[in-house]
């Protein structure tokens, strides 16, 4: 899935105005967005539920709201991230 997707289909469709999308297991995707906090339950429900229905069911989609976003070394925000363990195989696939 690449981040235009997610993008065009949800995130751009709201009132976000910073987001990370960080894989942190093979099962759950955590979406980090700042925006104005009167938007943050609608907003919040929107996009879970708009990348739910890309990701389908096996993945868990969560949203936060965090006041910054975290950056590289250089300064740089990521957009998407992943801390997976690239060793993990799907077993389903073997």
């Amino acid at each position: 899935m690449c981040l235009s997707t997610f993008g065009n289909r949800v995130l751009y469709r709201t009132h976000v105005e910073q987001f990370q999308i960080h894989q942190s297991s093979k099962h759950e995707l955590i979406v980090r967005a700042i925006l104005a906090s009167r938007w943050r339950k609608m907003e919040g429900e929107f996009i879970q539920h708009g990348i739910q229905s890309i990701v389908g069911d096996e993945m868990k989609v969560r949203v936060e709201f965090p006041e910054v976003l975290e950056t590289r070394p250089s300064g740089k925000r990521y957009l998407i991230r992943s801390t997976l363990d690239p060793r993990i195989t799907d077993q389903r696939s073997m």
